[in-house]
């Protein structure tokens, strides 16, 4: 999945989280700024992006956002699929 972008990356930070099923992801310029999290959101049953300071962002920065919440969500999906078709194989 891709994490790198020309102004933004994402760093995978589950392991900080262990009692969270699904994968956090911190936000960083690429100076190393942190901008923000990406985690699961139970309620709207979707990846999110939380701004967790006063952040600027250009519409570039935004659409890199958007990007990888969408790889991630299509990437949750692919996994979902496979663990129903092993189910339906065995039943």
């Amino acid at each position: 999945m891709k994490t790198e972008y020309k102004h933004i990356h994402f760093v995978n930070v589950s392991s900080a989280y262990p009692k969270r099923k699904t994968q956090t992801w911190d936000c960083r310029n690429n100076s190393g700024v942190f901008l923000g999290i990406v985690y699961w959101n139970c309620k709207w049953r979707q990846y999110c992006f939380y701004i967790k300071t006063e952040r600027i962002f250009s519409a570039g920065c935004l659409h890199d956002i958007i990007d990888f919440i969408n790889n991630l969500h299509a990437e949750r999906n692919a996994e979902r699929r496979k663990h129903k078709e092993q189910i339906s194989k065995n039943a």
